[in-house]
């Protein structure tokens, strides 16, 4: 099943985005300056993908710079680009550690329910739970939980 996206829904999603950006910077000059950085290191991507970058960019760095200044800021500075000088951690190497996905029981009988059909493998239905928390944010336990369920049980269905 595939569903269409109209240019007017892409228009209003762009628009709370941009909203959302302003609100996270305080101020509708540095949001834009931000904007008009990405547009330089990423050009030919929509505005849709633009936005949600500067904006996950900045949800990551507010929580760093509160950790090292006590003191409030009255301007917010980016940087795009990740430090030349830092090496990247080698992910081969590294342990992977299962995720608790956020707000799950797992005394909850959706969630049983889920480890019964993945054979009780606990990563596999941690990633399935953080991957449409994900997507939809703004839903409750039960909801994804129902969500994970049944797209097992449709896939399974073929």
């Amino acid at each position: 099943m595939q569903f269409k996206v109209t240019q007017e829904e892409i228009d209003i999603n762009n628009k709370y985005l941009h909203s959302e950006l302003i609100a996270l910077t305080n101020n509708v000059k540095t949001a834009n300056q931000l904007l008009l950085k990405q547009r330089q290191l990423y050009p030919g991507k929509s505005e849709n993908w633009l936005l949600k970058q500067v904006i996950s960019d900045l949800k990551l760095k507010k929580p760093q710079e509160q950790l090292r200044s006590k003191t409030p800021q009255t301007q917010t500075e980016v940087s795009l680009s990740p430090p030349s000088d830092t090496p990247l951690p080698d992910l081969k190497k590294m342990k992977r550690q299962p995720s608790k996905p956020k707000g799950v029981s797992k005394n909850n009988p959706l969630y049983k329910e889920l480890l019964n059909l993945i054979s009780g493998n606990e990563e596999i239905a941690n990633r399935l739970i953080t991957h449409q928390q994900q997507l939809n944010p703004d839903k409750l336990e039960n909801w994804i939980l129902e969500k994970v369920v049944g797209d097992i049980k449709r896939d399974r269905r073929v």
